[in-house]
Parts: C-alpha cells; structure tokens; sequence
C-alpha cells in the first residue's frame, strides 16, 4: 500500500505476488492489484504492464464472480424492464394514452413480485384512475 503508487511499488507488488505458491490465489491477488492500478495509472498503460498475467487474470475466481455478477443483474434489470414494458403495453391496448407521469410510476416499481401483480391489475382494472391508485398504494 502506498500514498502515492509509481510504477517501481507496482513492480514490488508484482514481485511478491510472484512468489505466492497457489496458482488461484496468484490469479486474485493479480486482479486486484490490476483493478486498484486502474485507479493510479491510464489504463492502456496498466494493460500493457499486466500483459503477460493477462490469461491467470482472467482465469482468477474474482473475475469471474465479478462477471456472474454483472450477468445475473443484466439478466434483472432485463426482466424487470420487459415486465415494466408489459404493463405499459397492457395499458395502452386497454386505455389508448397512458399518461407520461403513470409510465414513470412504473419504472419506479423494481420488485418483480410487484411487478406481476400490477400486470395482473392492468388487465383487469376499469380505469386508469383505479391504476394509479393501486400503483400508489404500491409504491
């Protein structure tokens, strides 16, 4: 650790990583020290001084959590979208014009078990005025 990281504490850091035994560990400890020189160094810079490590890097246990991670909240985000995107387009079948401050109630909503009963609710309410009363009570 250092105030003020230069290239010559990068090395000594390469260097005693270097000596860890445990091919794993080796891989995370790499990637951390990789991220953290994000930080203190540009970045085509930090790629070329880790060029070598590249593939341990990418095999290290924290990388690929860090992309599971990214997937599964892409994969969230995604479904919570469609299901947002479902009940606007229930709406507008069943009410024609769906009223921009509505829409944006909608998109506040980030429960996936809200979501489905409110999709539920669409199809079934009499009116949007009823809509946005249960989308309040919701919320």
């Amino acid at each position: 650790m250092a105030d003020h990281p230069d290239e010559k504490v990068l090395r000594r850091e390469k260097e005693l990583i270097g000596q860890v035994k445990d091919e794993k560990a080796r891989a995370n400890l790499l990637s951390i020290a990789m991220t953290l020189a994000f930080r203190h160094f540009k970045e085509k810079w930090v790629k070329e001084y880790f060029a070598e490590e590249m593939t341990m890097i990418k095999s290290a246990n924290i990388v690929q959590e860090w992309i599971d991670e990214a997937t599964e909240k892409g994969i969230q985000q995604g479904i919570q979208q469609g299901a947002q995107e479902s009940i606007k387009e229930v709406l507008e079948a069943r009410f024609n014009l769906v009223p921009d401050e509505l829409v944006q109630s909608i998109r506040q909503v980030n429960e996936l078990a809200i979501l489905h009963k409110l999709l539920k609710k669409a199809a079934v309410v009499n009116s949007l005025e009823e809509f946005q009363s249960i989308v309040k009570i919701l919320l």
